[in-house]
């Protein structure tokens, strides 16, 4: 079959373009061809048995890396009715208490909180700091005579010894 352009090439030069074509895309060529009827063929029950070995699958190999968990659709497939669509969450500023950005990106300056105050109610003395390590720091500092400071040792990651 001549392309479009060899077409206008031919017709340029006066001749016909079926000329340039081969005899098996004729009319007569499809209908001698397919003018046969075609039998269906028999079940497989009826197939004759052959003496040869049974083909056996493949040897299932682990494949390395996490395993994939939803099968990879074709194009003409649907996707799954299931899926979990991201939806936003808004973010408050501690600082403004606004929505949409967070302390860092606040425009307004940093609120910081009064020194002295740890916890939700430092007059009561719940949260924050333990109120019996309190005591004992003012008991030391009334007697006037204070121990050295116990440090803690450094923790470290991984398990000990």
């Amino acid at each position: 079959m001549p392309c479009p352009h060899a077409c206008c090439a031919i017709f340029e030069k006066g001749d016909n373009p079926e000329d340039y074509c081969s005899n098996y895309y004729s009319k007569a060529a499809y209908l001698a061809t397919y003018g046969q009827s075609i039998s269906p063929i028999s079940g497989e029950n009826i197939w004759p048995k052959i003496q040869c070995n049974t083909i056996i699958p493949p040897i299932f190999r682990v494949k390395p890396g996490r395993p994939r968990m939803v099968r990879i659709r074709e194009p003409d497939e649907n996707t799954t009715q299931t899926k979990y669509r991201r939806t936003e969450t808004s973010v408050t500023c501690s600082n403004c208490g606004q929505y949409g950005h967070n302390r860092r990106l606040c425009p307004n300056p940093i609120v910081t909180a009064p020194e002295g105050t740890q916890g939700s109610d430092a007059t009561t003395g719940t949260g924050g700091v333990d109120s019996t390590a309190n005591e004992s720091a003012t008991a030391v500092e009334a007697n006037g005579s204070a121990a050295a400071p116990t440090t803690r040792s450094r923790m470290v990651k991984g398990r000990g010894k």
